[in-house]
């Protein structure tokens, strides 16, 4: 997703609600340095928002380094996640409603909302939307036993979903490379939580990208990451970062971005209103 007007200003927001979190009484050295290491990045001549956000929390983090402070944010998002999940799973076939339930649970941000409470009524509530953009059927049409789908995770809590969609992938024959943040970014979902979860039990491999960075920065992840991107037979795509990170890219291959549209830019490129669920398959008509 190219830069738009409304990204800077996003980013500043995004900004004070991390440096709120974390940061303390270095809450003025800190916004400043994140202010100005993302201006460096706007001057970049092929920025996206991923490029400006990387830039804005590794300045934070060089401040203020603190390891994983959304390690237990992450864990009870997980586990009322799998409460949910207890509570209204859903047949292994249905594949459809799966790929809803895990797109719907794009809500579950808090780097977005840090009231659990929120969120979680946003997600029920989503789940009940259906898809405004719906791709899912073209892509999934295009799916074949023994390919590779590379499947890109987002957030924690969220991915409890993910998991029994990549269940529902393998099982219909597909072999699901699972790809997780390399290293603590806000939220988001890292190995250790994915073993916890169980996605390595439910897919052919799992890895991660190598980098702390936003998305999948194709300049920045680790050569394994990069291989299983490049043989890919098929991409699925989670979340706004690597929507950012990846839909203005050239891609030789199906992919769909599974998305909440939390901010105009998503919701414009996808043809949908604010707050929707998304399948947005690239080059669909291709």
């Amino acid at each position: 997703m190219e830069l738009s007007q409304e990204c800077p200003a996003c980013a500043a927001i995004q900004m004070a609600r991390a440096v709120g979190h974390h940061h303390g009484d270095h809450w003025k050295s800190s916004s400043y340095d994140g202010l100005l290491a993302a201006a460096n990045a706007l001057q970049k001549p092929d920025a996206d928002p991923g490029t400006l956000l990387t830039a804005l929390y590794e300045a934070l983090a060089v401040r203020d380094p603190v390891g994983d402070p959304y390690q237990a944010e992450k864990a009870e998002a997980n586990r009322l996640a799998e409460l949910f999940w207890a509570g209204h799973s859903l047949p292994l076939e249905d594949l459809y409603s799966r790929a809803l339930y895990a797109t719907a649970a794009n809500a579950l941000d808090g780097g977005v909302d840090p009231n659990p409470t929120n969120l979680w009524a946003t997600f029920e509530s989503a789940i009940g939307q259906g898809f405004s953009r719906d791709d899912w059927p073209f892509f999934i049409d295009q799916a074949r036993p023994g390919q590779f789908l590379l499947y890109l995770t987002d957030n924690a809590g969220e991915a409890v979903f993910d998991r029994e969609l990549i269940r529902s992938l393998s099982e219909s024959g597909l072999l699901v490379v699972v790809v997780v943040r390399g290293a603590p970014y806000l939220n988001d979902l890292t190995s250790s939580e994915a073993r916890e979860l169980g996605l390595q039990s439910v897919a052919e491999r799992l890895i991660d990208t190598g980098t702390a960075s936003t998305g999948f920065m194709l300049d920045r992840v680790g050569e394994p990451a990069r291989r299983e991107f490049e043989r890919a037979n098929l991409i699925v795509a989670k979340g706004i970062a690597n929507l950012e990170t990846l839909s203005h890219r050239p891609l030789d291959k199906p992919t769909i971005f599974l998305y909440r549209s939390k901010c105009p830019p998503a919701a414009r490129l996808a043809g949908v209103s604010l707050g929707s669920n998304v399948a947005w398959m690239k080059n669909r008509d291709s």
